[in-house]
């Protein structure tokens, strides 16, 4: 397929030509409940969370695709990110990998590499994407879009249909009227990546609704397990909290969250029950219970750190980098964080709260783990 792109550097994303794509009609086809699953993103930090997942509830072949130079090199990498994250239990020899990249040509495959992962895999649990909060939505345009497009055309194959799962983000959220979309690219929330999740829970919500199987997942903010505690320290809530410290004031606000390990057991059980017909298309997994100031203050007081309720301005005017803490909190900071994380959880069947952490035990806990890292750093 020819990819497209807008023509201008700035433009509004509901015009996104990739919104209007006229795709084939064609007939859904059926795909095998029993064949292997693709990873993208294998070596991510949810991708590797969700491969021992999968390794745990399930024999079928899991295929990773990784850009990688050589299967060996391939190999390290993810063993390196199993370290990093102190993930245990992964069974190597089960995984068959894959040195390629998603925008070429058979993703860059030989040809019998390529056709043995079209015929023997029927899911695909797409995974790869590198979120980052200062680039503008062109970036994603560019790149990460083009690649979702080709996904969604290779799992609506009508020869090898394949069902997809793909993580969405409460960041689309943040994007409802028409104001929203005038302040794309000016702060971390209506930011590229922001806007590049609008698009694409659009495009796999209207794929879903027609030839496509699957399901599209609505995360919040990710966390680490509640044994390690460790999580990118790129994502947004990261920085929030390390401006919080410094300035000794927190706003109000509301966070929902999901551990990790708990995101991989919804995504893996969905994926299974998908299987069995019992599947879900929308989730939203998130923890039981509700993240507010009063906890991060009571963690921070632990620690050591003396921290008050304040305002934006507050902040802004107590920060060693203003135009930073003014992009991490615009002025409707508190009503725009409060509003999209208020939504209510959507678990996969037969799964409930009980089988997971509670939010606030897991928040308390990563964020103690975080200042004694910050701490052994200093």
């Amino acid at each position: 397929m020819t990819f497209m792109k807008s023509n201008h550097r700035s433009f509004d994303i509901r015009t996104e030509p990739y919104l209007y794509y006229p795709w084939t009609v064609r007939s859904p086809g059926r795909s095998d409940a029993l064949g292997g699953i693709l990873v993208t993103g294998a070596t991510s930090f949810i991708g590797i969370h969700v491969i021992r997942e999968l390794q745990r509830l399930t024999n079928r072949t899991i295929h990773c695709l990784v850009r990688a130079g050589s299967h060996d090199d391939a190999r390290r990498r993810l063993i390196a990110i199993t370290e990093r994250w102190k993930v245990e239990g992964i069974d190597y020899d089960r995984l068959d990998l894959h040195c390629g990249d998603v925008l070429k040509p058979n993703w860059g495959l030989p040809e019998p590499e390529w056709r043995c992962v079209q015929e023997r895999s029927s899911v695909v649990v797409h995974l790869a994407l590198h979120a980052r909060y200062d680039l503008p939505y062109a970036r994603y345009q560019r790149t990460w879009l083009p690649e979702l497009i080709s996904m969604i055309e290779y799992c609506r194959n009508e020869s090898f249909p394949k069902s997809l799962h793909y993580p969405c983000s409460y960041n689309s959220h943040f994007l409802r009227v028409d104001e929203d979309f005038g302040r794309l690219d000016t702060s971390a929330w209506h930011c590229g990546y922001t806007g590049f999740k609008w698009v694409a829970e659009r495009l796999i919500r209207h794929n879903l609704g027609a030839e496509l199987r699957g399901c599209l997942y609505d995360i919040p903010l990710v966390f680490g397990t509640m044994e390690s505690a460790i999580s990118p320290p790129q994502y947004a809530a990261w920085h929030l909290i390390t401006m919080m410290i410094q300035t000794g004031v927190v706003p109000d606000f509301v966070f929902q969250l999901i551990t990790v390990d708990s995101l991989a057991r919804c995504m893996v059980n969905n994926i299974l029950a998908h299987g069995q017909g019992r599947g879900l298309r929308y989730i939203r997994p998130i923890l039981d219970g509700q993240v507010l100031p009063k906890h991060l203050i009571a963690v921070l007081k632990d620690a050591g750190y003396e921290t008050q309720m304040g305002s934006r301005e507050d902040i802004i005017n107590r920060s060693s980098s203003p135009r930073l803490s003014a992009f991490l909190l615009p002025q409707d900071f508190t009503a725009l964080i409060s509003d999209a994380h208020s939504l209510p959880a959507i678990l996969p069947v037969d799964m409930q709260f009980d089988s997971m952490p509670g939010a606030t035990d897991a928040f308390e806990r990563n964020v103690s783990h975080w200042i004694a890292m910050k701490h052994s750093q200093a």
